[in-house]
């Protein structure tokens, strides 16, 4: 990354703030590099998650909110005269995990560097105030820490550098400890009020004079005990966010040589990293969004995680699913399994009565999820710690969704399909695809580990049957897939391709992607469908799951116009949204769904792990003649690099956890002068098959 991307007051839209976060505590922040509403007549989205936010902490009730940890609101005045913050700069520097925040106050120029720690509970800000005129200026700043919860009960202490606020909210007990100290000119003054505490600033700047302090606030309660640090301990704090970011980015790299598609990869790493719980991943880590809650959208930031070689944190989905599987079981009442459309970290729905309650093709993406994780890692005892839910989800399709029409077809009982705006459908697509490889990959994980040999030959001999009845499936082929019952069209016929894997690419699942690639493009890239309700619309998320589908099929061309039409409907900072509304506004910042399957998309254009095993470069076509990458995964724990140059293979290596013999597939037009090592043998289509030996460590695979 050349450098931190920027943001400036002319740029507000009232909706995006820049984010910081370490996947348990989460918030935005304003142009100040603290909470703080912008001057401006724009309707203040913005400030709706400009709260701290801390996952699986939540209130009792039906929607079970996350409880607000509050906000650290700024405030200045010059010469007694408060400042209006109107003249601001903010980048946002994904390498380091940093918030940059300059504001110009005349000739007093305010600069803070911010962070959520990343591994501490802690936000972090250091600030310096710069007399640049000829006079001298009375200086007054102030930062107020407000705890969010109004029925809380709050005692507070003043201590050495810090006021500590200890809370208790329903069974929640807890401190949050506010710090500031002076690092050059005059000290703050610290008192706590009540709701929470003031460190206030007052001096005289001369000219060319300036203050430098540093504030802090940290949070601690009996699920994350955190130890009360001050002032000594923050420099420790800070070298392990510096580190944990550097070891973080040194994990994987693309380079595709658009600027544009690099630096929204960066943004969309960054937006992963700062809302992956402990549990799953939100899409968002906000109460403002669906209340953090964990929705089947966490397949694509899985399949993200995973490519990107974050495998630590794709797994965490997987087992999080195990850890609720009771909670599951007995929402099914035993026949089977039926997660929550909306999930608590214990398990708990957490949505508002609706249609989209009626779903169930979400089922099928938790099975997708574990299936590939055992392709990718090929662990058995994962996969026998894991095998319960595929059991369990396969059962509640077999028991609850599969019936038979009047001609005696097989096809899944009436429900929403990925289009809820179009209601209940029988047959729908995502559902019956999801049906399909619940099914087939519950049987093939039981042969796998010997067990439930009955089931899985009546869950496969019910997976092929399904598959003959795929909507559209009897029509001419080059009709492609359809949504039944004359709903309007969807990318939700792309499902037999992804996520559930049911066609690897017939003439029809062909058909399918160039026809919703045609007709569903918008302005800045895809609609989902041709109903009214996206008319207008650019969907980051569509964007994502067409690159998946093009680079699936082969098609390097389309695959790489779907990835280059990602950061097109980005906002701020290169934010990842859901998408823009008609009117070009940016509607749910820093969405986590959107970004996962646009980061997996990109990294299937290099690297992609099957059934067979890991082909490489299976979408990388002219425009990406000259692209590098490195660390993405392939299956088997191991890790590739590679380089091209004029289309052609200049290097490529693999990184190998073991000693192992290791099968690859790649196209014969992209090897160069320097022949492969190892036996290599060519098919039909053009791929060669390569069996190379590998040591632990780096091995070049180029002769």
């Amino acid at each position: 990354m050349d450098r931190p991307l920027t943001f400036e007051a002319v740029d507000y839209d009232g909706v995006v703030s820049a984010l910081a976060g370490n996947g348990e505590l989460c918030t935005t922040l304003g142009p100040t590099g603290f909470h703080r509403r912008p001057a401006s007549g724009l309707t203040e989205v913005a400030l709706a998650t400009q709260r701290f936010a801390w996952a699986g902490r939540r209130l009792r009730g039906p929607r079970h909110v996350l409880v607000d940890f509050g906000s650290l609101e700024r405030r200045m005045a010059v010469d007694s005269i408060p400042c209006d913050d109107d003249d601001w700069t903010q980048a946002l520097d994904y390498e380091a995990g940093l918030v940059r925040s300059e504001l110009r106050h005349g000739d007093i120029v305010e600069r803070t560097v911010s962070c959520v720690a990343l591994e501490d509970n802690a936000f972090v800000a250091h600030t310096l105030i710069e007399n640049g005129g000829e006079t001298p200026r009375a200086l007054r700043w102030a930062l107020r820490y407000a705890f969010g919860e109004p029925g809380a009960a709050l005692t507070a202490s003043l201590e050495v550098g810090a006021v500590q606020i200890e809370y208790r909210v329903e069974d929640h007990l807890g401190f949050a400890r506010l710090g500031c100290d002076a690092l050059e000119g005059c000290g703050p003054a610290l008192r706590a009020e009540e709701g929470g505490a003031t460190a206030e600033i007052e001096c005289v700047l001369p000219p060319g004079g300036s203050v430098a302090f540093r504030s802090w606030l940290q949070l601690s309660d009996r699920t994350h005990y955190a130890f009360p640090f001050g002032p000594e301990d923050l420099p420790e704090v800070e070298r392990r966010h510096a580190e944990g970011w550097e070891r973080f980015w040194q994990r994987s790299e693309v380079v595709t040589g658009d600027p544009m598609v690099d630096a929204f990869r960066a943004s969309s790493l960054y937006t992963l990293r700062c809302q992956t719980t402990p549990w799953s991943v939100p899409p968002a880590l906000a109460e403002q969004y669906w209340g953090a809650g964990a929705f089947h959208d966490e397949m694509y930031p899985f399949f993200g995680w995973l490519s990107a070689n974050h495998a630590e944190l794709a797994r965490r989905m997987p087992y999080f699913r195990l850890t609720t599987l009771p909670r599951a079981v007995l929402r099914a009442r035993s026949r089977g399994a039926l997660y929550p459309w909306s999930s608590t970290e214990d398990g708990e729905e957490r949505d508002p009565n609706g249609l989209w309650l009626t779903e169930r093709f979400h089922l099928g993406q938790l099975a997708v999820c574990i299936w590939h994780l055992w392709l990718y890692e090929r662990d058995r005892e994962q996969l026998e710690d894991l095998y319960p839910v595929l059991r369990e989800v396969a059962r509640y399709y077999e028991w609850n969704m599969l019936e038979r029409d009047r001609a005696g077809r097989l096809q899944t009982r009436a429900c929403v399909d990925f289009d809820e705006s179009v209601g209940a459908v029988t047959n729908g697509p995502f559902t019956v695809c999801a049906a399909i490889a619940s099914l087939r990959f519950a049987a093939r994980a039981a042969a796998e580990l010997g067990v439930d040999a009955e089931r899985a030959a009546r869950w496969q001999s019910l997976a092929i049957e399904l598959t003959g009845n795929l909507p559209g499936a009897d029509s001419d082929p080059a009709e492609g897939y359809a949504i039944p019952e004359g709903k309007p069209l969807h990318y939700s016929v792309l499902g037999p391709v992804f996520p559930f894997f049911v066609d690897a690419g017939s003439h029809r699942a062909r058909a399918s992607a160039a026809r919703i690639h045609a007709v569903c493009r918008s302005s800045m890239g895809w609609k989902p469908g041709l109903s009214e309700t996206f008319e207008g619309h650019t969907w980051m998320w569509t964007a994502g799951h067409l690159g998946i589908v093009h680079a699936m099929l082969g098609d390097a061309a389309r695959a790489w116009d779907a990835v280059r039409g990602g950061p097109m409907s980005a906002g701020p900072f290169l934010s990842p949204n859901e998408h823009r509304d008609a009117a070009g506004i940016v509607q749910v910042p820093w969405f986590t769904t959107g970004c996962g399957g646009w980061l997996y998309a990109l990294h299937a254009l290099f690297v992609q792990v099957d059934e067979e095993g890991s082909r490489l470069f299976p979408a990388a076509g002219p425009a990406l003649a000259s692209a590098r990458f490195r660390g993405l995964r392939a299956d088997r724990g191991v890790t590739v690099a590679a380089r091209l140059a004029d289309g052609r293979l200049a290097d490529l290596q693999a990184e190998a956890p073991r000693a192992m013999s290791w099968a690859y597939r790649i196209p014969a037009g992209l090897v160069g002068p320097r022949p492969l090592r190892g036996a290599v043998k060519e098919d039909r289509a053009g791929w060669l098959r390569v069996t190379a030996r590998l040591q632990a460590g780096a091995n070049d695979l180029l002769a």
